[in-house]
């Protein structure tokens, strides 16, 4: 009788085991990276202000199509931030040297500050570039990763679109004081170079790429 026990909690055991080992095993989902979870705009990094731009595809048939929508998108997001950050270089420039402009014009403050901001991203711009993608396994969603460095030639080109705003006395800016304002902007930015990251709005580490800037993720 207890031979016959024995057998019975053994088979038990053998059936219990296989149904375990053939039980199917349910694969982690992957995590959306950081970069998606912050999204797009200014960040601090180690050479210089950098900017981020998140653009996102729903999922579709055409994958090609997906993916230039969303590369698309992130530029164009790219291309927010920076506008936004320039005008904001710009501000500071007319709040600390308001002797240059008409105080009395608010619409050619506005002007001024949309030519240097567009001069400057609209030449720029081109050396954007897409550096990860990451597919929402739920949704099928695809999302690009654009980035472009705020480096000395972005600076250089904001240098020159003031300068160039200023000799055609766009917006608000007083003919009398051309020559003065042209004599000091190159010391004059170079002090705004100091505090860039406070005056572009990059108050945040950027996020963790793994693979950014790789040669395989660039040509993702």
């Amino acid at each position: 009788m207890k031979y016959s026990n024995r057998l019975a909690y053994w088979a038990l055991a053998a059936l219990v085991l296989a149904g375990c080992s053939s039980a199917p095993v349910k694969e982690a989902k992957a995590a959306k990276p950081e970069w998606i979870i912050k999204g797009s705009g200014a960040y601090t990094a180690e050479a210089a202000t950098v900017f981020y731009g998140v653009g996102i595809a729903n999922a579709m048939p055409n994958i090609s199509l997906q993916r230039k929508m969303a590369d698309q998108r992130a530029r164009e997001e790219v291309a927010a931030s920076m506008k936004t950050s320039m005008k904001s270089m710009v501000k500071d420039y007319m709040d600390h040297h308001v002797d240059y402009f008409n105080p009395n014009d608010t619409a050619g403050s506005d002007e001024f500050g949309s030519y240097v901001s567009k001069s400057v991203v609209d030449q720029e711009l081109v050396n954007c570039r897409v550096i990860d993608h990451f597919e929402d396994p739920d949704t099928g969603a695809l999302y690009s990763l654009a980035r472009m460095d705020a480096n000395s030639d972005v600076m250089d080109q904001y240098k020159e679109s003031l300068k160039q705003a200023i000799r055609d006395n766009h917006g608000n800016v007083l003919r009398a004081r051309t020559d003065d304002a042209l004599k000091e902007l190159d010391k004059n930015v170079d002090e705004q170079r100091q505090h860039e990251n406070q005056l572009l709005g990059a108050t945040e580490p950027a996020p963790a790429i793994p693979s950014a800037l790789s040669p395989t993720a660039a040509g993702k």
